[in-house]
């Protein structure tokens, strides 16, 4: 990965990053646990999954993560 290299990963609606793609991001490129969406070290997160009930987010709304991320970038 470069210098500006930027993982980008979905997350859920309370940052626990314990699987998949959200474990590494915190293994290799430093996302915060406890921290849902955006920027985190050489990481971004995007809620894909609301937490409380283990459900799917709408895809307006990772959408507008998504927008946010290209703001962003």
């Amino acid at each position: 990965m470069g210098q500006y290299d930027i993982f980008v990963f979905g997350s859920n609606t309370e940052g626990k990053h314990f699987g998949g793609a959200a474990k590494a991001a915190v293994e290799q490129y430093g996302a915060i646990v406890g921290q849902a969406r955006g920027l985190q070290n050489n990481s971004y997160a995007i809620p894909t999954i609301d937490f409380t009930g283990n459900e799917p987010i709408g895809l307006k709304e990772i959408e507008k993560e998504i927008d946010k991320l290209f703001q962003f970038a």
